[in-house]
């Protein structure tokens, strides 16, 4: 069920973001990939591979559409990714596979931030326009949400707001960027890192929150996003709230 769940966030994604399902056809009316999934990214012994938020592990043949620049103009891989795909193995039912060979056809890098700890220092509240979907796997929380594009520089922060037992609920916000409407309401993906168990303790008793109380060694996660007179935006069923190891 959890793995059913994630892979129909990453189509709703795909939906949201405007990916066609039909316009990407090669000559033989064979679909040019086969999936769309949001990935991180890991390297051992020079060997690269993709943690998918489906649970399956991905070998790409082209590892090299990873890597970014690093500031010291280095090249290093990407963190997180949402990708296109396509099989190169023999496979045949890919859901239920532990590991698949795949080709990169295209995507995008995912900025990737750790939760704010200092939310009290944050002086810029810039209205989202909706919160659409959000989820948590892989040690990342991935929100999906649209805002106000107005071709500068912006940021979004999430960080604790509340604790209900075993229920932790996030508040997200636009912290960075023009507070005008600039035409074109853009869709974006951020990932945060999940601090460990402990830390996010720690975080939550600095700031008086409560503790939590894991149930089963895991927690629900909601978040809440700002939008327009501080208004609460709320994720959409069936992702308005999600479960997370208290690891």
């Amino acid at each position: 069920m959890k793995t059913k769940r994630i892979k129909s966030l990453a189509v709703a994604i795909a939906l949201l973001m405007g990916i066609s399902f039909t316009s990407c056809l090669n000559s033989n009316n064979e679909s040019s990939w086969d999936l769309v999934q949001s990935v991180t990214i890991r390297s051992y012994m020079g060997s690269v591979y993709m943690l998918g938020d489906d649970g399956i592990t991905y070998y790409p043949t082209n590892p090299d559409l990873l890597k970014i620049s690093s500031t010291d103009g280095s090249p290093k891989y990407g963190e997180r990714a949402f990708l296109t795909l396509k099989y190169v193995d023999e496979a045949t039912n890919g859901a239920t596979a532990g590991s698949r060979n795949v080709t990169i056809v295209g995507g995008r890098f995912i900025s990737v931030k750790s939760f704010c700890d200092s939310p009290d220092t944050i002086k810029t509240t810039i209205p989202l326009v909706s919160l659409n979907a959000a989820g948590g796997v892989n040690g990342y929380i991935t929100v999906n949400f649209n805002y106000n594009y107005t071709g500068s520089k912006v940021d979004f922060d999430l960080y604790p707001e509340k604790v209900e037992g075993d229920l932790l609920t996030l508040r997200f916000k636009q912290t960075y960027g023009k507070d005008s409407y600039g035409g074109t309401s853009s869709l974006e993906l951020y990932s945060y890192r999940i601090p460990s168990f402990s830390i996010l303790q720690s975080q939550l008793e600095d700031r008086s929150l409560g503790e939590l109380t894991p149930v089963n060694d895991s927690i629900y996660v909601t978040i809440v996003g700002t939008g327009s007179n501080n208004t609460d935006l709320t994720l959409n069923s069936p992702y308005n709230k999600f479960r997370i190891k208290a690891e």
